[in-house]
């Protein structure tokens, strides 16, 4: 298997997508690109977007906006394990590695690496870039996935 977002060309369809996610309103399990996503319409979105995805391929259970505070759940971070086209990876990030954040008691924000930079959507913001360094980020840092081509 080789990593998805590993030629030019795919990493320049995926900047572009990100790029035109920047300052989509922060909405609750919402995954449209200008008008309203959470974190994970985000990279659902984006990856649906770029063609690593299809629209079948996200089935996220109903989950509460603050789901994470008060519960340990596992749900997201083996959501990501599960997938045959994702592998869990340690650093150095690749362009396109989705990473996965603990806020509360559970892995729970996820975001898109490309070039030092995270692509997440804020609680009550806004889909915004951050740098990687990040303290509020980087010292959250639960797990990181690599997007796999798998053989038809």
């Amino acid at each position: 298997m080789r990593p998805y977002f590993e030629t030019k060309e795919r990493q320049e369809l995926l900047r572009a997508e990100l790029d035109a996610w920047l300052d989509t309103p922060w909405r609750h399990r919402c995954m449209v690109k200008g008008r309203g996503c959470d974190c994970i319409g985000l990279v659902a979105g984006a990856l649906m977007n770029v063609g690593f995805l299809q629209p079948g391929d996200v089935d996220f259970p109903s989950y509460p906006p603050d789901w994470n505070l008060h519960k340990e759940h596992l749900d997201l971070l083996n959501w990501f394990k599960s997938r045959p086209d994702v592998a869990e990876v340690k650093q150095p990030l690749q362009n396109g590695d989705i990473l996965l954040f603990q806020y509360g008691k559970s892995p729970s924000h996820t975001g898109l690496f490309f070039e030092k930079t995270v692509y997440h959507s804020v609680t009550g913001r806004r889909v915004v870039r951050s740098p990687f360094g990040d303290p509020n980020l980087l010292g959250r840092m639960a797990a990181a996935f690599r997007c796999m081509e798998v053989p038809k």
